[in-house]
């Protein structure tokens, strides 16, 4: 008798052990995915197997449905280092960011924040729907946390031009001008994405 519950008492444990390795296949299938940097447009899947051993001695086996998982992401390259262009003291200048959907939805974004290393002042931000890289009169100046970029497709890009002026910055310092933006999608998991692009200048003399 004593060795029967003892083969009962394996066999149940042999159970359970099933029933977390499953739950860490479904749990290491997820979060595998949510650390993959893949292009937009990219469908997520998830799926795993299992197979145990019942009470009777049986051999059973178990599988998860295939489900996606949507992937709400968002990227604002450049994300500058070093400098990539030369401004001068009591100018204007523009530099442009690009806002671009990296999830497997279209998605809408908003500029949530823009700075400039002081004593340089931002003159305002604009979405260049045609890509020239020239604000135009009917480009209209973005208002933080409200105008909305066009519908990007996953994959889908747009510029973001920035118009600073550069006022009396020191000659062979570094100006830094930052740009936040976030996706209009939620996401139960991590929220509405976010991201911040930066653009390095390098000041000459006057």
């Amino acid at each position: 008798m004593a060795e029967g519950l003892l083969t009962n008492m394996l066999r149940a444990l042999s159970n359970r052990i099933a029933v977390l390795a499953l739950t860490a296949l479904l749990f290491g299938a997820v979060h595998a995915r949510a650390l993959d940097i893949s292009n937009g447009g990219t469908v997520i899947s998830k799926h795993a197997e299992a197979t145990f051993q019942n009470e009777a001695g049986e051999s059973c086996s178990t599988a998860s449905a295939t489900g996606t998982v949507t992937r709400f992401a968002i990227a604002v390259p450049p994300h500058e280092t070093a400098p990539s262009n030369t401004l001068a003291p009591h100018k204007q200048a523009a530099r442009a960011f690009r806002v671009c959907n990296a999830g497997n939805t279209p998605d809408t974004f908003a500029v949530t924040h823009v700075d400039v290393t002081a004593p340089a002042t931002v003159d305002g931000a604009y979405f260049v729907i045609d890509g020239n890289g020239v604000v135009k009169n009917s480009d209209a100046k973005i208002t933080l946390n409200e105008d909305k970029s066009p519908q990007l497709q996953p994959g889908g890009c747009v510029a973001v031009l920035v118009l600073i002026r550069t006022n009396d910055v020191a000659p062979h310092s570094t100006v830094t001008m930052n740009l936040a933006v976030r996706s209009h999608a939620a996401n139960a998991a991590s929220g509405h994405g976010e991201d911040i692009g930066t653009i390095s200048n390098a000041v000459d003399r006057a």
